[in-house]
């Protein structure tokens, strides 16, 4: 769940002032022991935000660190090296910082802020909203803060907060994400029509996001509109930034296909995400394209790969007993059908009476 959109717009432009409040120029990152040893922690955290827009990142952190060390009493600092640690992914050193920063400035807005996002991150949105709250508390201004606890709250399934945040903080600052999430929000609540209206919103702000048109086409889905949720998924596809998001678009792509019974499209979507990544949705999919196509053997091999990834899926087991049912493997059917009843109690039963009348 990681929020770029925010480090974009407000984290990274913290480090950059940071930067310009004690301007040092360096020439492309000495080892922190090169640098003068009289520099002050000053100089040394700028030294490693120099290093970190380098992306040479582990000078950055060690920088960072000899900072702290001449000066552990500095917030500013500890809430610096959380926002790096937290775009390099380690959200525990992150919370750590952040917690040091409040600790040492109980008053200091951002790492109230940036803590609930990390928080939200990791799932713990509880303690995302009591940050959060912080946060607006001592800066009522902040539409980041209002937007990231609105997603805590949808997360927790308190929708009508959810959507007061993000309408809140449409009216601070109107910002594409704040409809892309209240969108999403308005989703969850089936509330279709008004999801629309937010993904149009979204999309007249930032016509080029990747995400906006992947959880439309989610929404069409949801409503059975195949044929739009294939654009949007399209479109997605063709945003996609790194192989995850472009994984993303075409699983969900494949399965819109599925869904209008287009097999050979939904397979060749599905095979181009496996190429990449072993992702069992991918494989249950494909699984059940091949079914359809009458290929059975590749059906088989997909759907014990889907079974094995996750053994804990009634819906895989049971499509796994389907095939083998239509292999005539009828004991190694009946296997996988009480598998999928003893997981989801009814899923799978009237194929257990088909399969028992073969035996």
């Amino acid at each position: 769940m990681r929020n770029n959109h925010r480090w974009k717009q407000l984290v990274l432009p913290v480090l950059l002032g940071c930067l310009a409040a004690t301007p040092l120029t360096y020439v492309p990152a000495p080892a922190p022991a090169a640098i003068a040893a009289s520099a002050t922690a000053q100089q040394f955290m700028n030294f490693g935000l120099i290093a970190y827009t380098q992306k040479n990142y582990d000078a950055a952190l060690k920088a960072m660190a000899k900072a702290l060390e001449l000066d552990p009493t500095d917030a500013e600092n500890f809430c610096t090296r959380g926002t790096v640690y937290y775009e390099l992914g380690k959200l525990s050193e992150a919370i750590d910082d952040y917690t040091k920063a409040i600790q040492l400035k109980p008053d200091f807005q951002e790492p109230y802020a940036f803590r609930g996002l990390a928080y939200n991150d990791i799932s713990h949105f509880s303690e995302a909203i009591s940050d959060l709250n912080r946060a607006i508390e001592l800066n009522p201004s902040d539409s980041y803060s209002y937007c990231n606890r609105g997603v805590a709250y949808r997360y927790l399934g308190m929708y009508e907060n959810a959507l007061a945040d993000f309408t809140r903080a449409n009216e601070i600052a109107e910002d594409y994400k704040n409809y892309e999430q209240r969108a999403a929000t308005y989703t969850q609540m089936k509330q279709y029509d008004a999801a629309l209206t937010d993904f149009a919103s979204a999309i007249a702000l930032a016509p080029q996001k990747f995400s906006i048109y992947l959880n439309r086409g989610k929404l069409y889905m949801a409503q059975q509109d195949y044929s739009s949720a294939i654009e949007d998924f399209s479109k997605a596809a063709e945003l996609a930034k790194t192989k995850e998001e472009s994984a993303s678009a075409h699983c969900e792509r494949g399965f819109a296909s599925l869904a209008q019974s287009d097999n050979e499209a939904a397979v060749a979507d599905f095979t181009s995400v496996l190429k990449e990544f072993s992702y069992m949705e991918a494989y249950n999919g494909r699984g059940r394209a091949y079914r359809a196509l009458g290929e059975l053997d590749r059906s088989l091999a997909d759907f014990q790969a889907a079974v094995k990834i996750n053994p804990n899926s009634a819906a895989y087991s049971k499509d796994y007993a389907e095939a083998l049912y239509d292999a005539q493997r009828y004991e190694e059917a009946y296997r996988y059908a009480t598998k999928a009843n003893d997981i989801q109690a009814g899923i799978a039963d009237e194929l257990l009476d088909n399969i028992l009348a073969k035996l």
